[in-house]
């Protein structure tokens, strides 16, 4: 895995891993009803540092973690991003 030059498997692989799998469940339990998060969205409900669930989002991604579609988007009136999270075949790519 290429989580980075600091990242270490035996210190970082299972916490990691655990991060990944609870934002992307988190993420596509929502996907059928149209629902966009914002990163501090989903760092409460998930209770990961925004940063964590950016690079997670980023991760999703790739081809190694699913090659998932991770949407991104503007908020009405806002200047915050907001995210959702389909499979490929979802989104006809």
């Amino acid at each position: 895995m290429t989580f980075g030059p600091a990242y270490d498997e035996d210190l970082d692989g299972e916490r990691i891993r655990t991060q990944l799998d609870h934002i992307r469940a988190f993420m596509l339990s929502f996907r059928e009803k149209d629902a966009w998060w914002t990163l501090g969205e989903i760092a409460h409900a998930t209770r990961y540092p925004e940063a964590s669930v950016s690079a997670q989002l980023r991760h999703l991604r790739k081809e190694r973690f699913g090659s998932y579609v991770v949407q991104k988007r503007r908020r009405a009136g806002a200047g915050t991003w907001e995210y959702r999270v389909s499979m490929k075949e979802e989104v006809g790519v």
